[in-house]
């Protein structure tokens, strides 16, 4: 058997959560719910750690971005 539910929000598109099983017909109604709440959760968190990692970027290069123009005053 397998499952699969896609991780998205409201923004974004993040990928599937795959759940396999040897065993047929394994995945219930009640598991088939859970499912869902734990993809739900995980798309939440992999949507911050995405912003969180993008905002350091974003950080990192405006920083290299004025850098860049402090040395560009200090040569004219």
């Amino acid at each position: 058997s397998s499952l699969s539910i896609q991780l998205y929000t409201n923004e974004n598109e993040l990928g599937t959560l795959n759940l396999c099983s040897e065993e047929p017909a394994a995945f219930t109604p009640e598991v088939e719910e859970l499912a869902v709440a734990l993809a739900a959760q995980a798309a939440v968190g992999l949507a911050t750690a995405r912003s969180a990692d993008n905002l350091r970027s974003a950080l990192a290069s405006r920083d290299v971005i004025g850098y860049e123009r402090c040395q560009e005053e200090r040569t004219a």
